[in-house]
């Protein structure tokens, strides 16, 4: 398991990943987890929310499957992101 953290004056947040033996198989499970920090930080994370999970979140998913391909390209892992509606809020 992998943590990264990230404080400033907007946004605490941290970043969790972990690698799961499965049969035959791994399974990479990736977590963001924001806590405000100040007045502002619900207005700016709604802001660029539709950013984080359009572009951001998928190059970042991108680049850690092409980097396990190059170290390892006889095993695959499957990447799995929670289907989160549009109608659904996230926790902040």
């Amino acid at each position: 398991m992998q943590k990264i953290k990230w404080i400033n004056r907007t946004v605490h947040a941290a970043a969790l990943s972990a690698l799961v033996e499965t049969d035959g198989s791994y399974r990479f499970y990736f977590g963001v987890y924001l806590s405000p920090v100040s007045r502002v930080t619900r207005v700016y994370l709604f802001m660029i929310e539709r950013f984080r999970r359009l572009i951001a979140y998928p190059s970042l998913l991108r680049t850690i499957r092409a980097r396990w391909d190059e170290c390892l390209p006889l095993f695959h892992f499957q990447l799995r992101s929670p289907a989160i509606s549009s109608s659904e809020s996230l926790p902040i």
